[in-house]
């Protein structure tokens, strides 16, 4: 068996027959729903019919369903717009609120210097700045009462932008719920929006919003299913995941995703004889309201089986959409190689690469999981025919429609999520490289060290670690023995365990990081405060205290460097 035998069995005919039947049967998808609950239905029957182990888990989610959205302009002249209520709203009364409105571009916060927005509800563009949670937070840290967002794209392609604004990354906690903005928000169409701004260019515009959602706490089912490898002696598999849950009717986003992840059950499980780890299929849910809750879930109730015998995640999301032009792919550092070289030889092209944040479906980095995404992307000149619609001109609208798929596209994206599992599932020494991480870790230690402007001695064990890597990488291509590829195995999957929770983490290992923390933005989120540190006075009380908090995240980033410098030693020795 070959991975090109595998190609020939990808059915676009098949992936087709979901596509159709979710277009039908469940368009709006939406976490909690019943259109939601019987498309997780449907995958689970389809699951067993390909003869995986499939399941529906019930979890308890701090739930939000959009209910009601209103928005008339009261002054200079009286008209309606069209709108969507935002999910996770505090939502106004029946009657809505009467507000001056505010633009403020990308809603950043920045955008705010000079500006009185309390009671008011602020105007500001999807196309730029923070995302819409963090431009919901800083709304509402500034008193506003609301946030309208002016959808990206041209004024005539008229799409309604949905969404949600949680900030908190999963189910919220004690010490998150706090998190979640106290705010009404809405979305209107590009062209709505441009009328309001020029409007405001003329003077004062007064409004009255309706915005309305529910919020609980409440059941919700996800799917997901096992396909074991009969000569798997190690228990250890691959998980696939993608989010199922969906704005109406939320084709290319995810249900195109899902489609895929079905083709794959279908075509490994009749050649389950020749892998050697198993395979999970996640569907996660509560990933468009919720930021995220399923996939989060799944990682704190599965953590033992995850943290033990996961050998990476691979996120499946909004592939194969038409206009696109080229593949990139996303990961952590150790299977950046790993990608890069199956994508070249499916397309017969040089891909590129991005460092992977948690921008999406990725809960899993303080666990330590080794992630990769990938799909194909827009051109620079597409997106600018498009108005600055970097994710396409229809994203979370119900013009999301089937024929916004690209069959081509899809096919090809098909074949390279295939070869990164045949390859994952197959080969006898995991293919991580590990070299990624000493560059990086340099490259970001350095970085942060000239952001600390020498009132910090970092002083970390990089070069025993870098030297270690490189031992590492000589034994990986060289290993034949049983008893020794294990070994190195066990020894690739801890490295990872213990270098992202502490490199690409703010909270660790145990935590969630809220959505778009700021420490996230910096070359190393344990050491975001080193900025801090450089513009406070030297005996200043809150330098004392900075350096305190300093050190000890240096102490756990040294720690991650010397576990992994010693796990690898004694896996080569």
């Amino acid at each position: 068996m070959s991975v090109q035998e595998l190609f020939g069995q990808l059915s676009l005919e098949r992936a087709w027959e979901h596509l159709y039947w979710l277009e039908k049967h469940a368009p709006n998808r939406i976490s909690g729903t019943p259109g939601q609950e019987r498309a997780a239905e449907y995958f689970v029957d389809q699951l067993i019919g390909y003869g995986l182990d499939a399941r529906l888990d019930a979890f308890t989610a701090y739930r939000s369903v959009p209910l009601r959205g209103g928005l008339t302009v009261l002054s200079p002249e009286t008209f309606e717009i069209p709108c969507e209520p935002c999910g996770h709203i505090a939502s106004t009364s029946d009657e809505g609120v009467e507000v001056d409105l505010v633009y403020l571009g990308p809603g950043s916060e920045e955008s705010y210097s000079g500006k009185d927005v309390k009671g008011a509800a602020v105007l500001t563009e999807i196309s730029s700045g923070p995302s819409r949670p963090k431009k919901a937070a800083i709304a509402a840290s500034h008193g506003a009462a609301a946030i309208v967002y002016l959808n990206w794209g041209r004024p005539e392609f008229d799409t309604i932008p949905c969404g949600a604004i949680k900030c908190v990354w999963g189910n919220p906690t004690r010490a998150t719920l706090a998190d979640v903005p106290q705010i009404a928000a809405l979305g209107v169409s590009r062209a709505a929006g441009d009328k309001l701004i020029a409007m405001l260019e003329r003077g004062p515009v007064r409004a009255r919003l309706v915005a309305q959602a529910s919020r609980d706490w409440g059941p919700l089912t996800q799917p997901w299913a096992r396909l074991g490898a009969p000569g798997n002696t190690t228990g250890d598999f691959l998980l696939i995941g993608g989010h199922h849950d969906a704005w109406e009717p939320g084709m290319t986003d995810n249900a195109a995703g899902n489609a895929l992840k079905l083709e794959l059950a279908r075509i490994f499980a009749a050649h389950k004889d020749v892998l050697t780890r198993d395979i999970v299929f996640g569907f996660w849910n509560g990933h468009e309201i919720g930021d995220y809750e399923g996939s989060t879930w799944f990682g704190d109730h599965y953590w033992d089986d995850l943290d033990r015998h996961c050998v990476a995640y691979f996120n499946v999301d909004t592939v194969g959409s038409r206009w696109s032009s080229f593949y990139l792919g996303d990961s952590t550092p150790e299977l950046t190689s790993f990608h890069r070289r199956i994508e070249s030889e499916v397309l017969g092209v040089e891909t590129g690469h991005r460092r992977l944040n948690r921008d999406n479906e990725h809960p899993f980095f303080g666990l330590g999981l080794p992630a990769l995404e990938g799909r194909f992307h827009f051109s620079p000149e597409q997106i600018e025919e498009w108005g600055g619609a970097r994710g396409s001109w229809w994203w979370h609208s119900k013009a999301d429609t089937l024929d916004k798929i690209d069959r081509g596209r899809y096919e090809e994206t098909a074949k390279i999520f295939a070869a990164y599992t045949w390859e994952m599932c197959t080969c006898p020494v995991l293919p991580m490289d590990f070299s990624g991480w000493g560059t990086q870790i340099q490259e970001s230690v350095q970085a942060m060290e000239e952001v600390g402007g020498g009132r910090f001695d970092l002083a970390l064990p990089v070069a025993p670690f870098v030297d270690a890597v490189s031992s590492l990488k000589r034994a990986t291509t060289s290993e034949r023995e049983d008893v020794r590829i294990a070994k190195l195995n066990r020894a690739l999957m801890r490295l990872s365990r213990h270098l992202l929770p502490a490199f690409e983490t703010f909270g660790g290992r145990y935590e969630q990081d809220l959505y778009e923390l700021d420490a996230l933005t910096s070359p190393v989120p344990a050491l975001h405060a080193l900025g801090e540190l450089a513009g406070s006075a030297p005996d200043s009380e809150l330098s004392h205290l900075l350096f305190t908090e300093l050190t000890r995240q240096r102490n756990r980033l040294s720690d991650a460097l010397r576990w992994a410098t010693e796990e690898m030693l004694e896996a080569i020795g």
